[in-house]
């Protein structure tokens, strides 16, 4: 009997040891957890504490005062920006993001939750600066309130500048508006990159308006290597009005673009030269669906152009295309003082010696166009030949009222190349 009680005694206390220790490495995963989490970091211009940026009491009063890195913001950690009870501005500012692999986020709590106003002030280039950084995310979002809680403006660049190698970035919930000056080639968002090494980025529910050149400008080097599939940016949900040259100028590769809102285009105000397109595309891989499209003529001038213009250009890549247009809605409520405005211009003939060599992969599917006043679309293939050109799909579309200008035009012009291009019925074999 007192063998049977020491036995179970033992086992008993081999359980109690187990059992601690299966909770010390529990405990030890949850502690990894919040250390992979990382540490929190604020930025009030009105906390009164030691401002070495651990509380709001304590927060950092100016972005010049962020240490990044080491004993500051670093990777996995988050930068909580006040917006005050309900607004509150940063004048003569920018936030120049020192570090990769960080959140910069609204205060999420009264009382910082209110809009945090980036004004530049028209005294530093940008709002917010991103140069070789990866995934960084910026986000104007309070909880699940879908307004914009960050807003940036008056910089006497770009609101946003990414550049260099910068890849994975998220920006969402922004309000950019009126940046920029006469001062180069300045824009609402600015993306210069090395496309070699971008992967993925996305911008959502944003908010772009009256910026002083393009909405949004995201370019690489034409001579740069090409994407060889769709999907690497994301670029959903926003609305951009006001545009003064373009909504939306494209000549980095492999972007969607949907659920977005483009127009009313405004007033041209003479800041910029150029032709008011609401997208303007050079590259391959596009998927444009499900969105509005609205207002790129003005009564008031004759500076609009297109509600989508796709012309590629390359000097490396040759074989143009894969190209998706689809389930969208194009219309002007008004018509133009003067000029040629177009609904959709697919030209595909390039620029000289850039020019590409085959055009294939491209469908215009299931689009509503009402009153695009010159062309409902322009399709040109430039002198490409029947051996260049396959896979053209034009199919199910609605064109109302498209032509309304005393000068002509088509609901559907084609361009048949060097004029050996085939066009027929979907399924005939035909090139188009």
């Amino acid at each position: 009997m007192r063998k049977k009680i020491l036995k179970l005694s033992v086992s008993l206390v081999i359980l109690f040891f187990c059992l601690l220790f299966f909770w010390l490495l529990r405990f030890q995963d949850d502690a990894k957890i919040v250390e992979a989490a990382g540490v929190s970091w604020y930025v009030d211009n009105a906390a009164t504490g030691a401002n070495d940026g651990a509380s709001w009491e304590n927060a950092w009063q100016s972005f010049g005062a962020i240490v990044w890195g080491a004993g500051g913001v670093d990777t996995g950690d988050t930068l909580y920006i006040s917006g005050g009870a309900t607004s509150k501005t940063y004048t003569g500012e920018r936030i120049y993001v020192g570090q990769s692999g960080i959140t910069i986020k609204v205060g999420q709590t009264s009382p910082h939750n209110g809009v945090a106003i980036i004004n530049a002030n028209h005294a530093v280039d940008q709002g917010i600066a991103i140069a070789s950084k990866n995934n960084v995310t910026v986000s104007g979002q309070v909880g699940n309130d879908p307004g914009q809680h960050i807003k940036i403006i008056n910089a006497i660049g770009s609101g946003i500048d990414v550049y260099g190698s910068s890849n994975g970035w998220n920006l969402n919930y922004l309000e950019i508006a009126n940046n920029g000056s006469a001062v180069g080639e300045v824009h609402g968002l600015s993306v210069g990159i090395d496309g070699a090494n971008l992967t993925s980025a996305q911008v959502h529910h944003c908010v772009f308006d009256n910026n002083w050149t393009d909405q949004i400008h995201m370019m690489y080097d034409k001579n740069a290597p090409h994407a060889t599939q769709f999907g690497r940016i994301l670029f959903h949900d926003n609305i951009i009005k006001n545009t003064q040259d373009d909504g939306l100028e494209l000549g980095i590769d492999s972007v969607d673009i949907y659920n977005n809102t483009f127009g009313p285009r405004g007033v041209w105000t003479g800041r910029t030269s150029g032709h008011p397109d609401h997208l303007q595309m050079y590259g391959s891989y596009y998927r444009v669906y499900s969105n509005t499209f609205k207002d790129v003529a003005n009564p008031s001038d004759s500076d609009g152009n297109s509600f989508v213009r796709w012309e590629p250009y390359s000097a490396v890549y040759k074989d143009a295309g894969h190209l998706r247009i689809y389930n969208n809605l194009f219309y002007n409520a008004n018509a133009p003082a003067g000029g040629l405005p177009r609904g959709i211009e697919i030209s595909a003939f390039g620029f000289g010696a850039d020019k590409p060599t085959s055009v294939t992969d491209i469908v215009f599917a299931n689009n509503i166009l009402d009153k695009t006043w010159f062309f409902g679309l322009l399709f040109n293939l430039g002198t490409l030949g029947t051996d260049a050109v396959s896979n053209i799909v034009i199919e199910n579309n609605i064109f109302n009222d498209p032509v309304v200008t005393a000068g002509g035009g088509s609901a559907l012009w084609l361009s048949r190349g060097d004029g050996t291009v085939t066009a027929g019925n979907h399924g005939s074999g035909a090139d188009v």
